[in-house]
């Protein structure tokens, strides 16, 4: 077997992948001080109440667009916050970063809360969004938030952010003094990406919604938001599509019971909506104190499920870690839950906070990574949870080596080292952070296929790809996995689609659903890649590619033989709509 990732203590590390050998299971090595990335996050004086001790996230995105996954951690105003970029590796093959905030312009020294990663503005850069109490030089202020636009390289090739906080509309949202986590996400499917902000407070508008104008200045639309009859104390929310209707639905975990799920309605003639759907959902009873989330399907049915972290209660038959697993649709199209965590293994996790799913092993099911603690708590060492196939979980994080204890609060997974297989990233509160690089034997020996999506040549698609669903095929079973945030608790993980392909050389079928409602097909793809796959542009009907003639004469025979190539408003109807649609997408002022 190679030994990848080899260190300077190379005999631990081999003796950490020979013990993996003998039992079979999952291998980490915490490989944070060997490639440079040394962080932690140290809460400052003066974050109001609890606050302080509840925070600790990061980011990981490519902000210099060259392949390779960087890192931005705050250090929550003990210190400037810090900016790792990935060098990929050095001459004996070990990954490095190089810690460049002061560089980039985003080293500030403040009460940092979550953060959130997209291209806020379309110009292909990856633009930082942080949560903020305000610079540590003086008192607490009232969402102090930072909004980092990526310039992209210089004449030299020097690469930095420009803060436009003060001009983008992302400041001084609530009139309570705090802020949890973020995310981004197209609502309105118009092609930008608008930004939800969480804050924990018991008061009303603790979830904050702004839409983006395209050019990266944002409106506050939370009136748009549905009363839900309680202050939600919101700590993380995210954006995902959990019914394929295309609109993404608005979810968010929140103490004390006050998890919501704001259900896309689409546009309408008093505008955009959302409604409050909990109760039908089947949503909120169980997750006593919800913190982190993360939303894949476990069980493999295709459908998106919610596994929340939570607060673990021996002397309660509802409090704990919960894992909402879909069971369909109703006549409303609304998706039903059921929660299962007590019976899959997940319930006891202690005082929760991070989570992530992720396949370390390639078996072609998605396993748990979890982290949490609390000052006054029974400590409780981190989880990694193994799924059997059959969404059925064993904690294997002491074998693992991630079982850490103390303040676990972010946790994101990355190929940081670009060998195909997911690490995790751990932030700790007042502690420092972890690299967990995956030296799961399985992970070597089973196959896999990363999927990135890019969606720069279609202007009525969001940026990065948010909103698409990927399905792929092998050896008859079908997985799901969507682009979104990639969201954790107050984190964001790399942005890919990752997929474990057991011990097939193949993948029969990629399916990649993009958010306008068309859809790009691949067969017999190989493993052991990165794929790379663009949007088609609009107009472009013979999808080779390009916008021409062609593509005329395919659109007026599709139209003439009733062909539903030419069905542009997806109706099932072929019509004047459609020659109207296929007009503005040749020309580029509309899309379908």
């Amino acid at each position: 077997m190679k030994l990848r990732g080899m260190r300077g203590s190379a005999a631990a590390v081999a003796a950490v992948v020979l013990a993996g050998l003998a039992h079979a299971g999952p291998v980490f090595v915490d490989s944070a001080a060997d490639t440079g990335l040394v962080s932690i996050f140290a809460p400052a004086s003066g974050y109001p109440g609890q606050f302080g001790h509840m925070e600790g996230g990061g980011a990981v995105a490519d902000f210099n667009n060259d392949g390779w996954p960087d890192v931005f951690l705050p250090a929550g105003g003990t210190a400037p916050d810090r900016l790792f970029i990935n060098q990929g590796p050095d001459t004996s093959g070990v990954v490095q970063f190089s810690e460049q905030a002061a560089a980039w312009g985003c080293d500030a020294t403040h009460r940092a809360g979550g953060c959130a990663v997209a291209d806020v503005n379309g110009d292909g850069y990856e633009d930082l969004f942080v949560v903020s109490m305000g610079d540590t030089s003086g008192p607490a202020a009232i969402s102090d938030n930072r909004l980092y636009l990526n310039n992209g390289p210089d004449a030299f090739g020097n690469w930095a952010f420009t803060d436009v906080s003060a001009t983008s509309g992302v400041q001084g949202l609530p009139v309570f003094l705090d802020g949890m986590g973020a995310a981004f996400g197209d609502y309105d499917l118009d092609g930008d990406l608008d930004l939800v902000v969480c804050h924990w407070s018991n008061f009303t508008g603790t979830v904050q919604l702004l839409e983006n104008d395209g050019a990266g200045a944002f409106t506050n639309t939370t009136s748009l938001l549905p009363n839900a009859g309680f202050n939600v104390r919101a700590f993380q929310p995210r954006f995902a599509d959990l019914n394929a209707d295309r609109y993404p639905e608005l979810i968010i975990t929140g103490d004390f019971n006050t998890s919501v799920i704001y259900f896309n309605t689409g546009p309408g003639e008093a505008g955009h909506g959302f409604e409050l759907r909990n109760e039908i959902a089947g949503i909120g009873d169980a997750d006593c104190n919800a913190m982190g989330s993360a939303l894949a399907d476990f069980n493999n049915d295709l459908l998106l499920d919610w596994y929340i972290t939570n607060i673990y209660l021996d002397f309660s038959d509802t409090c704990g870690n919960t894992l909402y697993l879909c069971q369909g649709f109703n006549e409303t199209n609304t998706p039903v839950f059921v929660e299962d965590g007590q019976a899959r293994g997940v319930r006891e996790g202690g005082w929760g906070w991070g989570t992530a799913p992720i396949d370390l092993d390639h078996d072609g099911d998605l396993d748990i990574a979890a982290t949490g603690g609390w000052s006054t708590w029974q400590p409780i060492p981190s989880r990694l949870y193994i799924n059997d196939g059959a969404a059925n979980f064993t904690n294997q994080a002491p074998q693992a080596g991630t079982d850490f204890v103390g303040y676990g609060r972010g946790y994101v997974t990355l190929d940081f080292d670009n060998d195909g297989d997911l690490d995790l990233l751990l932030i700790a509160n007042s502690n420092t952070a972890r690299l967990y690089e995956n030296l799961t034997p399985e992970a070597a020996t089973n196959r896999w296929l990363r999927v990135d999506v890019s969606t720069n040549n279609h202007p009525c698609l969001a940026p990065g790809g948010f909103g698409t669903r990927i399905l792929v095929t092998a050896n008859g079973t079908t997985q799901l996995r969507h682009i979104d945030g990639a969201e954790s608790y107050l984190s964001v993980g790399q942005r890919t689609a990752h997929f474990g392909l057991g011990t097939d050389d193949t993948a029969e079928l990629v399916e990649i659903l993009w958010a306008d409602g068309s859809t790009t097909t691949l067969s017999d793809v190989a493993a052991g890649q990165i794929l790379h796959v663009s949007a088609p542009q609009p107009g472009d009907i013979n999808a080779d590619g390009t916008v021409n003639f062609d593509d005329i004469d395919a659109f007026v025979t599709g139209f003439l033989t009733g062909d539903l190539i030419a069905d542009l408003d997806d109706n099932g109807v072929l019509n004047f709509d459609d020659i109207d649609a296929f007009i503005g997408a040749f020309l580029g002022t509309s899309c379908h």
